[in-house]
């Protein structure tokens, strides 16, 4: 592809269907080299140019993580979009996090000191979302004092989460370090359902962790 190059004056003009076949071709080249070799400015005349033929500058997927997602589409096949579920936990305070009390005038408060805080329990919460397009569904949510365990995990899988399953299922979890595969997958595999494991350190694939980054539930919040 021959691109006319411009000298002396910066080209305010230039041909967008050459600058997308460009772009397509050398995928690699950087705002400034692109700019340089249609005589534009980078910081808006090839930025917004860019920005309307709706291109973004993204990095390389790792190979593990484009053979996951090739998994994942292969089981959507399989199994269909809407039996596509993922199974996720948090863990929170049943207090919530104060910044402000109430002390005596001309006083500061420096810090927080309750006992309802201090002897307020720890929940856990394993629940189930299906990425039904626009809506997603919730299944299965439970709610329960204490640290949520292998056993509890398997437990909830078994009796609560397969009895909100009515087709074949393809469910996806996480790498924490109580989640044994092997055995949740033997408890799924009795119902015809399957199971395979999030990549370490993918949780952006994981629309839980989306949702819990929302709602302020994740991390122990």
């Amino acid at each position: 592809m021959r691109i006319r190059r411009f000298h002396g004056r910066r080209n305010n003009k230039f041909d967008k269907g050459v600058l997308k076949k460009h772009v397509e071709e050398h995928p690699d080249s950087s705002l400034h080299e692109r700019a340089a070799l249609f005589n534009v400015g980078v910081s808006r005349r090839m930025h917004d140019a860019l920005k309307r033929l709706g291109i973004r500058k993204k990095r390389v997927m790792p190979y593990e993580k484009q053979a996951f997602l090739g998994k994942l589409a292969a089981g959507d096949r399989t199994f269909g979009f809407r039996n596509l579920v993922y199974i996720d936990e948090s863990g929170f305070k049943a207090h919530c996090h104060r910044d402000a009390g109430w002390v005596d005038k001309g006083q500061q408060l420096l810090r927080l000191s309750s006992a309802s805080a201090n002897a307020a329990p720890t929940w856990a919460w394993p629940s189930a979302i299906t990425p039904g397009g626009r809506k997603k569904e919730w299944l299965a949510p439970m709610l329960l004092e204490g640290s949520c365990t292998s056993q509890l995990l398997e437990t909830w899988v078994e009796q609560c989460l397969i009895k909100a399953l009515h087709d074949p299922t393809l469910i996806i979890m996480g790498n924490a370090s109580f989640h044994h595969h092997k055995r949740i997958q033997d408890i799924v595999a009795k119902d015809y359902h399957d199971m395979i494991p999030l990549l370490p350190s993918s949780a952006d694939l994981n629309p839980i962790e989306k949702t819990k980054i929302i709602h302020g539930t994740g991390g122990g919040n």
